[in-house]
C-alpha cells in the first residue's frame, strides 16, 4: 500500500496482479490495499468487464473519481476483453490509478497481459501456512464469540492443512451456529468440499475450458 501510495503522490498508475486458488483472500488483500490508502473503491467481477466497453468503463471512472480499481477473475473475462480492458486504462484514463486484477489461475492468462507496462507486479496468494492459519482463527473466534481450548486450537491446525482464509471463516461461523464440537465434526466435509473447487482440479478445469489443457503425467 505505501509503495502503491507513492506511486499515486507521483502522478503514476500501479497495475498489480494477485493470483492464486479460490478463497485465499485476493480481493480482501486488494479491499485492505484500498483502506490503507483512504481511497475509494470500485470492485468489477468478470461479469460486469465482459460486457463494459472501454468508453463505459472511462465514463464510470470520471464519475467516481476512484483510487483503486479491483477487476476480479480476470481469468475468467476471456482475454480479448482483457486486453482491451488494460488498453482502455492505458490510454483513456488520465488521473492515477491503483489497478489491482486477481486470477485462480495465471498460467490461462494470455502473455500479452503479464507483461511490464500492463501489470507492473505479480503476487502469488498462496493458502496459508499453520502460524498464519492460527492468526485467522483467531480473528474469526474474536469476531464470531467463541473460544477454543489449546487441544482442540492444535486439532483444527492438524486438520486444516490446506485450508483458505474462506474455509476457517466457513468454521467459525458454524461454530457460532452449533457450537466448537459440532463445528469440529464439519472439517472433514470442509476439506472434502476443497477438493471440488481448489487445488489441481481447478488447474484443470480452467485450462479445459480454454482448450490448452493437456494432462499432466502422474508418477505411479
Amino acid at each position: 500500500a505505501r509503495r502503491c501510495g507513492a506511486f499515486l503522490i507521483g502522478g503514476r498508475s500501479r497495475r498489480l496482479l494477485f493470483h492464486g486458488p479460490p478463497g485465499t483472500g485476493k480481493s480482501t488483500l486488494a479491499r485492505a490495499i484500498a483502506r490503507e490508502l483512504g481511497a475509494r473503491t470500485i470492485l468489477l467481477g468478470h461479469e460486469a468487464t465482459t460486457r463494459l466497453d472501454d468508453a463505459s468503463l472511462v465514463q464510470i471512472l470520471a464519475l467516481l473519481e476512484p483510487g483503486v480499481l479491483v477487476l476480479n477473475d480476470v481469468d475468467r473475462t476471456g482475454e480479448h476483453q482483457a486486453l482491451a480492458l488494460l488498453h482502455g486504462l492505458e490510454s483513456l484514463v488520465d488521473q492515477p490509478l491503483v489497478t489491482v486484477l486477481t486470477a485462480n489461475d495465471v498460467e490461462t492468462l494470455d502473455p500479452a497481459i503479464l507483461r511490464p507496462g500492463r501489470v507492473d507486479e505479480i503476487r502469488m496468494i498462496p493458502e496459508p501456512n499453520s502460524e498464519s492459519r492460527s492468526l485467522i482463527l483467531e480473528h474469526y473466534a474474536d469476531r464470531n464469540g467463541f473460544t477454543l481450548s489449546v487441544k482442540l486450537r492444535e486439532s483444527f491446525l492438524e486438520r486444516s492443512t490446506g485450508f483458505s482464509p474462506a474455509d476457517i471463516r466457513e468454521f467459525a461461523e458454524i461454530a457460532r451456529a452449533v457450537g466448537v464440537e459440532l463445528a469440529m465434526e464439519e472439517l472433514e466435509r470442509i476439506a472434502a468440499q476443497r477438493e471440488l473447487y481448489a487445488g489441481e482440479r481447478c488447474q484443470e478445469f480452467n485450462h479445459a475450458r480454454r482448450g490448452v489443457y493437456r494432462p499432466r503425467l502422474r508418477r505411479a
